[in-house]
Order: structure tokens, then C-alpha cells, then sequence
């Protein structure tokens, strides 16, 4: 070798290329040993020194456990051993990188409670709260706090290399970023169901259409409103007999189930008694209210009082973070009027290296808000999936947030719930940096070039608030990359329009079922969308909606 090696240092790891390449590029002068931490949390206190259990002192370089002063760094594969049942701080924050795994075990109740973010960075590093093939059957807990001053401004602590969204110091949340990934599996749920029988007023049974799947007593579940506005009810279950759930508290309102076709010669509602065919060819028309689970096995989310202190956190994935959430609840995951902070955020989750989207999917999750902010929120990101979930008073049940993302998928989501826009005296703080959008709210967003199909909205409130906002993508986004699918979707006992179609969308609102919302639907005078082939049923404002439906559009009005 006819050189000279200066320098030599020999590491404990192997190298991430993020890091070899800060070596690589250093130029003269920067020694080895100063490989730049590039995982963008805050420094560490203690750093994981091997595999291990958390509660093992020697899995850590201090030689002890972690405590709540720590910011924890983790590098190897760590099993959360902290008792479900356990109360305290476990952590300020808890860093994962350079490949670490967090694991949760599938049959023990666990918990993690820290006072800080959550942190995945780097490829390969995960926090595991399940898998596909390994769903965590017990109580799991991550909770996240902080303080006031930590949730305003949302300042960086320091660089994120790559990733500017990235602000996991003072902004305090579930951070998933730069090849980073969450997954969560619980036992498999499905998280509502419509009513086979009505429920009566006074009453306290429920019969569902088949056994409610892995439905527990003690679980919190919310009837929607079918009479009006304001009527979806929370209750706990007491018993679970077959397809009958049995509520600790009598229900204040009456819930429908109505099963049925549209006689066209009458032009009425004909009811269909148990076990009846309807005639061939007839419009069924099934008027059914919801039942949805809120509480589920996993719970990753901010305390109860978090709000009225201000520490409530988020779940935010971006530049190349991914997450695979299936069979969980996300509560209280809604800082109050913060935009960009919300309980699923995938935002701008590209591979900083290849420019590729990396999409991410929730399935079967409740997600339980108080009003704060959004909830399942797409934003500049293709591919992204969220079936079966149930979203509960949430500010936009589920949205795509710039128009320009291409192929995402909402399929048989029920929101029920959604409140309205913020009030100007919210949104139009001086100095704060996430102040929200005032102008609308709505249950789900079908913008084009997506996809939208079985979904119900009920019960949303206040103004400015459509149970379904169609609009088109923006003019300087690229156009025909995806299909745009908007069929069987269902709004009733809203307060506001069942749809509002604005500006030149495209494609078709068709197959829906729209009944008992205040207001029936507007239509931008540049609407390229039609509604089609649906049924209106008691709305406000229906009858000139009626006049001025074309005959070609095929479809049903009653009264």
C-alpha cells in the first residue's frame, strides 16, 4: 500500500451511507470520530448498548433504565418491558435510529409514557406495536405530553438533514421520517357497524347485523344520530350477547334501521319486512344509523386533560417515513388549531434519495379527537390507503390537503361527528405559526384523481361544513395519473349540505344515498361533476335541487 492511513477509528455499529457520506465529504480537517448525528433528535442521555429489555440496566450505556429526565437514544432491538398499568414518566423523549427497533410484545400489557416526541429516524428503524403476523392481543399504551411552551411555534431544535418538515423538538408529536416506520397491529376489529333493528329511546340493546369482532365489554362505542343534528350518543358496553350489545346507560334518542325500496309509481318508500325480497329491479334503500367502536386494545394518543394544558401531540410522517397502522386507537392526537398537526398526517413523504413517494395506510383504527384539529390528513403524497376507520369529532374527517396527489384511497370510513371550521377569534392569532384554515370543514374530501367509495358521513355541525367537498385538483398539478372514483358514499342528519361540489372537477358523484341533512347540496356554477344515480330522501332545500336535476342523472328524489 503506498500511502498512509490517518486517523483510524473503529465503531461499535456499522455505518449508515447518510453517515459514511458526512465522513466521506468532510473534507480535511474533520476527524472520524465526528460522525454527524443526522436522526434529528435531540442529543441522547442514555443510548441502548445492546439488544435488551428496556427495565435491564445492562441493555443501556449508563448501565441503568431509562428515567423520565431522559432522552432516550435507541440503536439496537429494545423490548418495552414497562407495565401497562404503571403510572409516571417513562421518558422525556425516545429517539429510534441507525436501525434500532422499539418492540412491544404481543402478550403482555405494556406502556410508554413520555413527555416529549417520538422519534423514527433512518432506514431500518421501526417502532414495532405489532405486525401482521404478530398482533399485540393485549392493553398497549404510548402516550405523549409535553408543555405549553413546547407545543407553540413548532420551532426545530436543530437540523434535520434533508428533511425540513421535520420538527420534532419543541414541536412535540409522533415524528416518522427518513426511512423511518411505524407499525401497529392489534386484534383484528371491525370498527362499526350499521343497526339491524332500530334502537329505541329509553332503550338499551343494540342489535347488529352480525357478532361484533372482538368487541369488549367495557368498551366505549357511539351510536350516530338518524332523527337530527346533535343526537349521536356515547355509551359503554355492559354486556355482548350474540349480535346484541347491551349499553350501561338507557339512549336519549331514537336510532333508525330502515330497510326498504323506492316505489317509483307512488313515489314513496316502501318498507321491506325481515326476510322480504324487493321487487326486481327496485332501489333499495336502506336508512340505517351507525354504531362505532372508539376504544380498542392499542391506544396511541395524549392524555385526557392534555387540551386544557396545551401538550396535546400528533403523528405527522414525512420525507421517506412510513406507517402501517391497523386495529388501534388514535385519541386526542389534535392540538388545537394547529395547522399541519394532525392525528394521521402524511405529509411530503418522499425518499429524500430517490424522490419516490413512500405511502403509508391506516386500516380498522379509531380515531378519536375532541374537536382540535383534522384527522386522516394526505398532503402531497400518492398511493396512501384508509379503510374501515372510524372517525369521531374530528375538524375534516379525512383530507387531501394541496389537490395535487394522485391515487389515494378512502373506502368504508365512517365519520361521525365533524365539527366545523375554527372560529376567527382561534384562527387569526398574531404570531402563531400554525394557525388553521378558516374557510371549510368536511367530513371527507373526494377531490379528482381519487378514490372514494362506501364511505358515511352523519352528524356533522356548525357552518361552513359539508358532509362531502368535491373539488378538482389545482391547476399546476399533473393530470391524468389517476382514475377518480367517487360511488356509494352515504351523508345523513348533517346540519350543512350532503355534498358541495366546487370548481371543475371531474367525473362523477354517483350511487350515494342522501337523507335527512339540513341542506341537500351546492354546485359551483363551473361544476363539471354530476350527481348521479343516487337517492335523496328528506333533505333541506331538496325540492329545487329536484327541479333542476337532468333526467339523464337518473335520480330519485323523496320527500
Amino acid at each position: 500500500f503506498p500511502g498512509q492511513i490517518d486517523d483510524v477509528c473503529i465503531w461499535d455499529k456499522a455505518l449508515t451511507p447518510e453517515e459514511i457520506a458526512a465522513l466521506y465529504n468532510g473534507g480535511v480537517g474533520k476527524t472520524c470520530n465526528a460522525v454527524e448525528d443526522t436522526s434529528g433528535g435531540p442529543p441522547p442521555t442514555i443510548t441502548s448498548a445492546q439488544d435488551g429489555p428496556w427495565n435491564t440496566g445492562s441493555t443501556w450505556d449508563k448501565g441503568r433504565a431509562p428515567i423520565a429526565s431522559d432522552d432516550v437514544r435507541v440503536k439496537h432491538r429494545v423490548t418495552m418491558d414497562e407495565p401497562f398499568s404503571h403510572m409516571g414518566v417513562d421518558a422525556k423523549t425516545v429517539t429510534v435510529s441507525d436501525g434500532g427497533i422499539l418492540k412491544f410484545p404481543e402478550n403482555v400489557a405494556t406502556g410508554l409514557d413520555l413527555q416529549g416526541s417520538l422519534i423514527v429516524s433512518g432506514n431500518g428503524s421501526t417502532v414495532d406495536l405489532g405486525t401482521p403476523g404478530r398482533p399485540l392481543r393485549e392493553q398497549t399504551r404510548v402516550q405523549i405530553t409535553g408543555n405549553e411552551a413546547q407545543m407553540e411555534g413548532g420551532k426545530p431544535p436543530g437540523n434535520v438533514p434533508d428533511c425540513p418538515h421535520a420538527k420534532p423538538g419543541k414541536d412535540i408529536g409522533v415524528w416518522i421520517y427518513k426511512g423511518g416506520k411505524l407499525s401497529v397491529e392489534g386484534l383484528p376489529v371491525k370498527t362499526w357497524y350499521k343497526l339491524a333493528d332500530p334502537a329505541v329511546a329509553g332503550g338499551k340493546t343494540l342489535m347488529l347485523p352480525e357478532i361484533p369482532l372482538n368487541w369488549r365489554v367495557g368498551d366505549r362505542i357511539v351510536i350516530s344520530a338518524t332523527e337530527g343534528p346533535g343526537q349521536s350518543e356515547e355509551r359503554v358496553i355492559e354486556n355482548i350477547t350474540g349480535k346484541t350489545v347491551t349499553v350501561a346507560e338507557p339512549l336519549q334518542y331514537f336510532h333508525r334501521a330502515f330497510f326498504g325500496y323506492y316505489d317509483p309509481v307512488s313515489k314513496s318508500l316502501k318498507k321491506l319486512a325481515a326476510g322480504q325480497i324487493p321487487p326486481p329491479d327496485a332501489r333499495v334503500v336502506e336508512m340505517r344509523g351507525e354504531v362505532g367502536l372508539l376504544s380498542q386494545r392499542i391506544t396511541v394518543g395524549s392524555p385526557e386533560d392534555a387540551e386544557a394544558k396545551k401538550t396535546r401531540a400528533h403523528m405527522i410522517m414525512t420525507c421517506g417515513g412510513k406507517a402501517e397502522i391497523r386495529y388501534a386507537t388514535l385519541k386526542n392526537l389534535d392540538p388545537f388549531g394547529k395547522l399541519g398537526r394532525y392525528a394521521f398526517h402524511v405529509h411530503h413523504a418522499h425518499d429524500p434519495s430517490t424522490g419516490m413517494h413512500v405511502p403509508s395506510s391506516i386500516e380498522g383504527a379509531s380515531v378519536w379527537n375532541s374537536g382540535g384539529s383534522r384527522g386522516i390528513v394526505f398532503h402531497g403524497t400518492d398511493g396512501n390507503t384508509a379503510t374501515g376507520n372510524f372517525s369521531y369529532a374530528t375538524r375534516d374527517g379525512g383530507y387531501i390537503e394541496d389537490a395535487t396527489e394522485h391515487g389515494n384511497l378512502f373506502e368504508r370510513n365512517l365519520v361521525v361527528r365533524n365539527k366545523g371550521p375554527m372560529p376567527d377569534a382561534v384562527t387569526n392569532q398574531v404570531g402563531v405559526e400554525f394557525s388553521y384554515d378558516i374557510h371549510m370543514s368536511a367530513g371527507l374530501w373526494p377531490r379528482d384523481e381519487n378514490t372514494f367509495t362506501g364511505n358515511v358521513v352523519s352528524d356533522s355541525e356548525g357552518i361552513l361544513n359539508p358532509a362531502f367537498v368535491v373539488t378538482p385538483l389545482v391547476r399546476s398539478a399533473v393530470k391524468g395519473v389517476s382514475a377518480t372514483v367517487r360511488s356509494g358514499n352515504e351523508a345523513h342528519t348533517n346540519a350543512q349540505e350532503a355534498v358541495a361540489i366546487f370548481g371543475n372537477a371531474v367525473g362523477s358523484f354517483e350511487g350515494a344515498l342522501f337523507w335527512r341533512n339540513g341542506k341537500t347540496q351546492d354546485v359551483d356554477l363551473e361544476g363539471g361533476t354530476q350527481v348521479r344515480w343516487s337517492v335523496y330522501v328528506g333533505n333541506g332545500g331538496q325540492e329545487e335541487v329536484a327541479k333542476n336535476d337532468p333526467t339523464a342523472n337518473q335520480n330519485i328524489f323523496v320527500a
